[in-house]
C-alpha cells in the first residue's frame, strides 16, 4: 500500500506543477482545436489538487487511522 501511495504523492507532484496533462485521459487525445478550448496549467493543477486529496486519504488508511 505504501508504494500505491508514493506514486499517488508522485503523480501529485507532476500534476500540480502543471506538466502532467499527457497524464489526464480524454485530455491527451483531444485534437488540437478542442485543447485550446482549456487552460493547459489549470486543468493539471485541478486534477493534481484532487490526486493530493487522494494521497491523503491513502495515508491515512496505511497508517490505520480509518
Amino acid at each position: 500500500m505504501w508504494i500505491v501511495t508514493a506514486i499517488c504523492a508522485a503523480l501529485s507532484i507532476v500534476l500540480l506543477s502543471g506538466r502532467g496533462s499527457f497524464l489526464i485521459a480524454g485530455y491527451n487525445t483531444a485534437d488540437k482545436k478542442e485543447k485550446e478550448k482549456y487552460d493547459e496549467k489549470k486543468l493539471c493543477r485541478v486534477m493534481g489538487a484532487g490526486m493530493s486529496v487522494i494521497t491523503v486519504i491513502f495515508l491515512l488508511y496505511t497508517g490505520g487511522r480509518l
